[in-house]
């Protein structure tokens, strides 16, 4: 699993709530990943999107959608030997998905909060700036 960027048009956004509490095993609170590393993302000068785990330092890649790119300068939690970790699959009324860490902080209309605590009904900001409400997620291993 890796960090720092997404194919950000929310290609990866199910009803369990599961977060990782702060007194559980300190070895899984080592793990705060973000994306796993099947999550694609556009690279600068390709067609088809990478997984994630393909990713290099010094690619290019998309991270939103009026075509920006920016640099991967770093992976802050890259991890190819870390334990399984439960990720949220979050899926919108547009047909975006998103699937990333119990941790990792998704933009709410109101404020941002866990992915573990999203819930169908919830509206988030997609990458675009746009509401858009969420019709399930689910915890995948």
């Amino acid at each position: 699993p890796v960090c720092e960027v997404n194919e950000v048009t929310i290609d990866q956004i199910d009803d369990e709530e599961d977060i990782v509490d702060d007194d559980e095993d300190e070895e899984m609170n080592n793990f705060g990943l973000c994306f796993p590393g099947t999550s694609r993302v556009t690279m600068k000068g390709k067609k088809d999107t990478i997984p994630m785990s393909k990713l290099r330092l010094g690619d290019s890649i998309l991270v939103d959608t009026t075509g920006t790119y920016e640099t991967v300068y770093t992976f802050g939690h890259y991890s190819p030997n870390a334990p399984k970790v439960p990720f949220v699959k979050i899926m919108t009324r547009n047909g975006s998905q998103l699937t990333l860490s119990e941790r990792h902080m998704v933009m709410t209309e109101m404020t941002p909060i866990p992915a573990s605590r999203i819930k169908t009904g919830d509206t988030i900001i997609h990458v675009s700036g746009e509401n858009d409400v969420v019709v399930s997620t689910k915890i995948i291993h």
